[in-house]
């Protein structure tokens, strides 16, 4: 009987363990957990036992000790410093490219608004089709 409590004991302590860890591949994780599994905001470190309540990137600024905002960790290692300031900085220049990116798409679209021509037609459609009276009043051409 004594086998069966302990093994319920520890199928217990593991299915608590994994309640409060994010099924997440983001650094940050590897140094904090959750402090309530439907709040994902509020995390643990592992280090110092702070509670910072926003979320997985200020909970890297804690560790990485970046921000003047986020109480820095006195207890994180060098190795963990590192990783979670690597791990913010890659995601800094990602969002750079992608806002980058969206910008140079803008910049290449030409969008004009001049006068159009009284017989319009279907772009991608095989044989020339004129519109007609609605389909100029949805696309917003005045007579």
């Amino acid at each position: 009987m004594d086998d069966v409590n302990a093994s319920t004991t520890t199928v217990t302590n593991e299915e608590n363990t994994n309640v409060f860890k994010r099924k997440s591949s983001d650094v940050g994780w590897e140094y904090g957990r959750l402090v309530d599994p439907n709040n994902k905001d509020k995390v643990r470190c592992n280090f110092c036992g702070h509670e910072s309540t926003g979320g997985i990137f200020r909970f890297k600024q804690h560790i990485a000790q970046n921000a003047s905002t986020v109480l820095k960790c006195a207890k994180a290692t060098q190795e963990a410093k590192e990783s979670c300031l690597k791990a913010m900085e890659k995601n800094a220049k990602k969002k750079e490219d992608k806002a980058a990116r969206e910008r140079q798409l803008r910049d290449d679209m030409i969008v004009s608004f001049g006068q159009q021509d009284e017989e319009m037609t279907c772009v991608g459609s095989s044989e020339p089709h004129k519109l007609g009276p609605m389909d100029k009043w949805a696309l917003g051409t005045s007579y």
